[in-house]
């Protein structure tokens, strides 16, 4: 089975979803016997030790009363770090070191129809252990509504992945 300790420390100024809100936090996950399933087989199979280790940035604000903003960067340095392994050292297959992530959302005049948008910029990773295989760098666009009928009852939709990016 895997393990796993955690440390995080963090400041946050504000409230999500209303007015100014800051974070930024800082974090450190050391993993043993970390349970990955690379494609095509996804067959699983443990590594030794790992660690990741970053710190994640977030920024929204309320600019008017009916359009929101955000903005989150993360930046993650994840690594095997099982000693005497070959890939010591190497990132693991399939994690960006960097996101940025773009949202906004406007709440219209019409029965508080919401529209939203979201772009996500990935950096590069590697598809293998080996850090042999690079995996270009991408950005996704994310267009979504929703529609309040009730109290408890709300209409939405998204499009995901608007340009059809290979990535």
């Amino acid at each position: 089975p895997e393990r796993s300790k955690a440390y995080d420390l963090g400041i946050e100024m504000g409230s999500r979803g209303t007015g100014l809100h800051f974070a930024l936090t800082g974090f450190l996950r050391q993993t043993q016997d970390l349970i990955v399933a690379p494609p095509p087989t996804y067959d699983n199979f443990n590594i030794g030790k790992a660690r990741a280790a970053g710190f994640e940035a977030e920024l929204g604000a309320e600019l008017t009363d009916r359009l929101r903003a955000q903005a989150a960067y993360s930046y993650v340095q994840a690594t095997n770090r099982t000693p005497g392994n070959v890939n010591f050292g190497r990132d693991l297959a399939r994690r960006p070191r960097q996101t940025f992530t773009l949202n906004a959302d406007w709440r219209t005049p019409l029965r508080d129809l919401t529209l939203g948008a979201d772009l996500r910029v990935v950096s590069h990773s590697y598809d293998d252990a080996a850090n042999s295989v690079r995996l270009g760098s991408h950005a996704l666009v994310t267009l979504r509504a929703s529609l309040p009928v009730s109290e408890a009852f709300e209409l939405f939709g998204r499009i995901e992945n608007l340009t059809d990016k290979q990535y």
